[in-house]
């Protein structure tokens, strides 16, 4: 097949619409040979920058990384004063000095009443168990009243024939037994 013309199969076209056919066909050629030739280049992404992107996590781990040691060493610190206070000891100095009488006999002082608070609440404790002990049975006993009522009540609802109609009932069965 030939895409070339072939005049003598093809009826003659008006001049005028030959001439305009030409002409587009012309320009469609021309600009698909512009395009062909044009150099064709990719577009970059717009990404952020790596050293952007490393900058702003570098900062953002140094300084987390900074409060992180703050707060061990601090947690450490009050971990170690607790344990020096809770033993008792004393920083030794060149100033350090041994107790007072009146310091030992304000300690001792301290240290029955919190013998005194100590026993005051496990009296309260013994008493608060007992009351909850007392609550728990008076539970116990109104559930099995409550029990002992729906028990009535499903026998009640269980009757084919109600209370005051059994003596008829009981006339029917009579007469029906007869």
């Amino acid at each position: 097949m030939s895409w070339k013309k072939d005049n003598s199969t093809e009826p003659a076209l008006e001049p005028e619409l030959a001439e305009a056919l030409g002409n587009f066909r012309q320009s469609v050629k021309a600009w698909s040979e512009a395009a062909l030739r044009q150099p064709r280049t990719a577009e970059p992404r717009k990404v952020l920058t790596p050293v952007r992107q490393l900058s702003w996590r570098l900062v953002l781990t140094g300084a987390m990384a900074c409060l992180l040691a703050v707060g061990t060493v601090g947690a450490i610190y009050v971990h170690h004063r607790g344990v020096e206070q809770a033993a008792g000891v004393r920083r030794a100095g060149p100033a350090a000095r041994p107790l007072a009488p009146e310091q030992k006999a304000a300690m001792a002082v301290r240290g029955q009443a919190e013998e005194q608070d100590v026993d005051h609440a496990a009296r309260e404790l013994v008493a608060v168990q007992r009351l909850l002990a007392q609550e728990d049975s008076e539970t116990r006993a109104d559930a099995q009243v409550d029990e002992d009522l729906l028990a009535a009540v499903d026998t009640d609802v269980a009757r084919q024939v109600p209370a005051a109609m059994e003596p008829l009932a009981q006339l029917a069965d009579e007469g029906a037994s007869q």
